[in-house]
């Protein structure tokens, strides 16, 4: 990494928020009548993928096969019982040490961005008292391929006026790292996942972060 940094793009569940459990009732909701029983493996496969993909794979697991305007009808289905549950969503739900940095961010003039397949990014920070914070928030139905493509990070970049090679990218799931790895930013992935090894920089938690760190890791590559 030879230049410095000048933006972060972050992920939004599981990065910003712990939203996943919402995430977890929500897939299961959808499933029941379909007597599938959902597990919590299974959602965590699903981190950074968007509601149409989501329900696409949760019929191929369960072998069912339905038309593309059920598959519509169920994402949609899918996203009203999630929102419902987004009711209770508050700043108690922002993720360990996010607040912290994001402020120290601020505090250096470092621009930051959301690139989350969530349609429901600017609600979730709105709710969480974040949306102040990110100027950029990629709209995921403007993007022609999702992660584990990396174009949505890519626009958010561009979107930031700010070079490729001075970006980091934040990430929790195995689709958005991919993402990212395809890039030439600074990959951080953050939580257990086997898949976060491969990022540049791996933490436990969001606790971690700092700007202090990101700015050393990204100067040694």
């Amino acid at each position: 990494m030879t230049k410095p940094l000048q933006g972060v793009i972050f992920d939004m569940d599981g990065v910003i928020t712990d939203t996943m459990p919402f995430y977890f009732q929500a897939n299961q909701e959808l499933m029941r009548p379909f007597g599938i029983r959902f597990t919590e493996e299974q959602n965590n496969k699903l981190k950074g993928i968007g509601r149409r993909e989501t329900v696409q794979y949760l019929l191929k697991e369960a072998n069912v096969e339905v038309s593309d305007q059920e598959i519509a009808a169920l994402a949609e289905k899918r996203n009203e019982i999630y929102l419902s549950l987004l009711s209770n969503l508050s700043p108690r739900h922002v993720l360990p040490g996010i607040i912290e940095f994001l402020e120290e961010l601020k505090m250096e003039n470092i621009p930051v961005a959301l690139a989350s397949s969530s349609q429901n990014g600017p609600y979730v920070l709105e709710k969480v008292g974040l949306r102040d914070y990110f100027p950029v928030v990629i709209d995921p139905t403007k993007v022609k391929k999702g992660k584990p493509d990396p174009e949505i990070f890519l626009r958010a970049a561009h979107t930031l006026g700010v070079d490729e090679e001075g970006c980091a990218g934040i990430e929790d799931g195995e689709a958005g790292l991919k993402a990212l790895l395809h890039t030439n930013m600074f990959t951080v992935g953050v939580g257990e996942d086997d898949y976060m090894k491969y990022a540049h920089w791996t933490i436990p938690s969001t606790r971690e972060l700092s700007l202090k760190t990101l700015i050393e890791r990204m100067k040694k590559g």
